[in-house]
Protein backbone atom coordinates (compact mmCIF):
# COMPACT_ATOMS: atom_id res chain seq x y z
CA UNK A 1 0.00 0.00 0.00
CA UNK A 2 0.91 3.46 -0.60
CA UNK A 3 0.16 6.22 2.04
CA UNK A 4 -2.14 8.28 -0.23
CA UNK A 5 -2.42 12.60 -0.32
CA UNK A 6 -5.28 13.61 1.27
CA UNK A 7 -5.34 16.92 -1.02
CA UNK A 8 -5.90 14.66 -3.53
CA UNK A 9 -9.30 13.51 -1.85
CA UNK A 10 -12.55 14.16 -3.53
CA UNK A 11 -15.64 14.77 -1.69
CA UNK A 12 -17.59 12.30 -3.37
CA UNK A 13 -15.43 9.54 -3.30
CA UNK A 14 -15.95 5.83 -2.68
CA UNK A 15 -13.57 4.50 0.35
CA UNK A 16 -13.45 1.50 2.40
CA UNK A 17 -12.29 1.32 5.91
CA UNK A 18 -11.03 -2.08 8.12
CA UNK A 19 -11.69 -2.43 11.27
CA UNK A 20 -12.71 -4.95 14.41
CA UNK A 21 -16.10 -3.70 15.69
CA UNK A 22 -17.45 -5.57 18.84
CA UNK A 23 -14.34 -7.36 19.08
CA UNK A 24 -14.39 -9.32 15.32
CA UNK A 25 -11.38 -9.30 13.36
CA UNK A 26 -11.12 -8.48 9.74
CA UNK A 27 -14.19 -6.53 8.91
CA UNK A 28 -14.60 -4.50 6.10
CA UNK A 29 -17.21 -1.49 4.88
CA UNK A 30 -17.45 0.88 2.82
CA UNK A 31 -19.10 4.70 2.06
CA UNK A 32 -18.53 7.92 0.52
CA UNK A 33 -16.51 10.89 1.73
CA UNK A 34 -19.19 13.46 3.17
CA UNK A 35 -16.86 16.58 3.55
CA UNK A 36 -12.72 17.05 3.84
CA UNK A 37 -12.96 19.84 6.75
CA UNK A 38 -15.34 22.08 8.89
CA UNK A 39 -14.90 24.79 10.82
CA UNK A 40 -15.74 24.87 14.56
CA UNK A 41 -18.03 27.59 15.97
CA UNK A 42 -14.87 29.12 17.79
CA UNK A 43 -13.84 29.25 13.95
CA UNK A 44 -11.27 27.28 14.31
CA UNK A 45 -10.51 25.22 10.67
CA UNK A 46 -10.54 21.45 11.33
CA UNK A 47 -8.93 19.68 8.52
CA UNK A 48 -10.23 15.95 8.55
CA UNK A 49 -11.99 13.36 5.97
CA UNK A 50 -15.41 13.02 7.30
CA UNK A 51 -17.37 9.92 5.48
CA UNK A 52 -20.35 8.43 5.89
CA UNK A 53 -18.40 4.77 6.46
CA UNK A 54 -20.99 3.00 9.38
CA UNK A 55 -18.72 2.81 12.29
CA UNK A 56 -19.79 0.92 15.03
CA UNK A 57 -17.51 0.98 18.73
CA UNK A 58 -13.90 -0.54 18.32
CA UNK A 59 -13.73 0.30 14.60
CA UNK A 60 -12.88 4.13 14.08
CA UNK A 61 -9.36 4.82 13.85
CA UNK A 62 -8.45 1.83 11.37
CA UNK A 63 -7.39 2.49 8.11
CA UNK A 64 -9.33 4.05 5.03
CA UNK A 65 -8.75 3.20 1.53
CA UNK A 66 -9.67 5.28 -1.85
CA UNK A 67 -10.25 3.89 -4.55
Amino acid sequence: MKIGDPARLKVGEWVAAIGSPFGLENTVTSGIVSAKARALPDENYVPFIQTDVCGQPGNSGGPLFST
